[in-house]
């Protein structure tokens, strides 16, 4: 018998005007317990909205319109906030999708996981501290005793959402909610979690609601998934036998835009050449040292050591940026990606190495360098809402970097040229007057993309800019990310954990692991003729065919 029942359920959020935008449409759904139904669909389909609404939490200018979510024989839509949060982490629990919201950064891990366990159940101080101790060891959590003196910074994105995940698990709660939960992680790592969570659906007989846009993701987890598309259901059904035979249209869509790799590998392409391993700059010739000055950024052994770390969190990387390429760097969670980003566009300060730009060597810190450098290296963040101020219109957002780097366009022209750059990300004017909260998230992520190209940038540093996004917006951002680098003859710098993504818009791809280059290449030579067993183990992991053959044997093998 289900252990959530949700009936018609319809949910708007109310406008500045009083009116009530609809948003979730008379949906219903049930969950069982010991298994694991998947819920997909694109940006702003309203599948968050439902899995929060239904566990009876109400954000600001929530309504709900209709409908029960009934909790065993409690319905959780008429439960008062006091009554709820005796339910909440009891009975019910939410992953979030950043963990970074689910850990409270002012608390030791262990302190702040045991509060649960000291409030819902009986267990003494030490029994919670056994349960703690024995829930990170699950999770894979290192040394776990020392949880208890380590606060959530400390610990990588996918430690994080391990630790995360304990704590929701922590009360062995009927109903378990996860939304997104890997979708910022790494294949490897995604891998780990999501068999974490289906042994814990299956140890405590939890009935579980996991929300992602990555179908083959739903495929390793789900026994039965819905497909929601404006707010409503459109399609559900047994995993194996919708994505076998998908009879609603946007079903098709979706399970078409997933990044693949094609199998066209021939001898060809073996001939063509093999990826290279990295070269130091200190190695390189004269002549190639002429050809050097012809690039647009030269990253020349860079070393990050972070403070108080035993090891370097990126380690003696070099390699070139030529004006107008697309490079891509892939890795797991940890492997420096997003450090050695962060580093190029000055917000870490190199412990060895240098950068030049232009043939330049430029300093490590923003603070030290020119407008013109500020200017020419922009930086598009993994979640938008670290850029977007959500009192600002995005006129006022785009208009902000023009005023501040744009001394060619004068204040009678800023109209227009917003104007180009909303046309370039293809987002209606009306869009102008709207602030970032009531924006979906693919539409936020394109007025990011905005604001970095607005002040005309020759080097674009794009940090896993669409690993929060469903599969058909994912391929809308890479395809506007391709447009925009040529319009504006910007180099791109494109980071994330999804080798197939990469390959859809990168020329050149670096492989990096513990924070060292492993394998660079074209990435045609880097897809088909690998010489790393690492860069192999991020190839297996993508689709190399249909996902619908990839779907089938996952569900054959579960």
């Amino acid at each position: 018998m289900p252990v959530l029942t949700v009936s018609d359920l319809s949910i708007g959020y109310v406008t500045d005007r009083g009116e009530t935008n609809r948003v979730v449409r008379d949906v219903s759904i049930e969950l069982i317990p010991g298994q694991i139904l998947g819920l997909v669909g694109e940006s702003g389909s309203g599948k968050s909205t439902l899995a929060i609404a239904a566990s009876g939490y109400r954000t600001r200018g929530i309504r709900i319109l209709n409908g029960q979510s009934v909790l065993e024989t409690t319905d959780l839509l008429k439960l008062r906030r006091e009554r709820l949060q005796s339910v909440w982490g009891k009975k019910i629990s939410f992953v979030p999708q950043n963990s970074g919201t689910a850990l409270n950064p002012a608390i030791t891990v262990g302190r702040q996981m045991t509060q649960p366990l000291r409030r819902h159940t009986k267990l003494s101080a030490k029994g919670a501290y056994d349960r703690v101790v024995e829930l990170l060891q699950l999770v894979g959590i290192p040394n776990p005793e020392q949880a208890w003196r380590r606060y959530p910074h400390q610990y990588s994105g996918g430690q994080q959402q391990r630790i995360a995940l304990a704590l929701a698990v922590s009360c062995r709660p009927k109903v378990l909610i996860l939304d997104e939960p890997t979708s910022s992680l790494d294949v490897i790592t995604q891998r780990h979690v999501n068999k974490l969570i289906c042994d814990f659906v299956s140890k405590y007989d939890i009935a579980g609601l996991y929300i992602s846009h990555d179908l083959s993701v739903i495929s390793k987890v789900a026994y039965r998934v819905g497909v929601m598309r404006n707010g409503r259901i459109v399609e559900s059904g047994m995993v194996r036998e919708l994505f076998d035979q998908p009879n609603h249209e946007y079903t098709r869509e979706l399970l078409a835009a997933v990044p693949t790799i094609p199998q066209r590998a021939t001898k060809a392409h073996l001939k063509r050449g093999k990826s290279t391993l990295r070269a130091s700059c200190s190695a390189i010739n004269k002549e190639t040292d002429a050809r050097e000055r012809d690039n647009l950024l030269d990253i020349c052994n860079a070393s990050i050591l972070y403070k108080g770390a035993e090891k370097a969190a990126v380690q003696d990387v070099s390699f070139q940026v030529r004006p107008g390429e697309i490079v891509g760097i892939v890795g797991e969670s940890g492997s420096g990606k997003s450090s050695l980003l962060r580093a190029i566009a000055g917000l870490h300060d190199l412990h060895t190495g240098e950068l030049r730009y232009k043939g330049e060597a430029i300093p490590s810190s923003i603070s030290k360098r020119d407008r013109a450098v500020k200017r020419g290296i922009q930086l598009a963040f993994q979640n938008p809402d670290a850029v977007l101020n959500p009192r600002h219109t995005v006129f006022e957002i785009l208009q902000r970097p023009i005023r501040l780097h744009r001394n060619d366009v004068p204040k009678a022209q800023e109209v227009e040229v917003i104007l180009q750059l909303l046309r370039s990300i293809q987002l209606p004017e009306s869009m102008l007057k709207r602030f970032p909260p009531q924006l979906s998230g693919g539409q936020r992520q394109r007025v990011a993309l905005a604001r970095a190209f607005a002040t005309q940038p020759e080097l674009l540093l794009c940090d896993e800019v669409t690993s929060a996004l469903d599969v058909t917006v994912q391929a809308r951002i890479v395809q506007l990310i391709k447009n925009l680098s040529e319009q504006f003859s910007s180099a791109v710098i494109f980071v994330s954990h999804d080798i197939g993504l990469v390959s859809q818009i990168a020329s050149r791809i670096v492989v990096m692991q513990f924070g060292e280059v492993t394998e660079i290449g074209f990435a045609e030579d880097i897809l088909y003729a690998p010489q790393h067993p690492y860069t192999t183990s991020l190839i297996d992991a993508v689709p190399k065919s249909s996902l619908r053959s990839q779907i089938l044997e996952s569900a054959l093998v579960g």
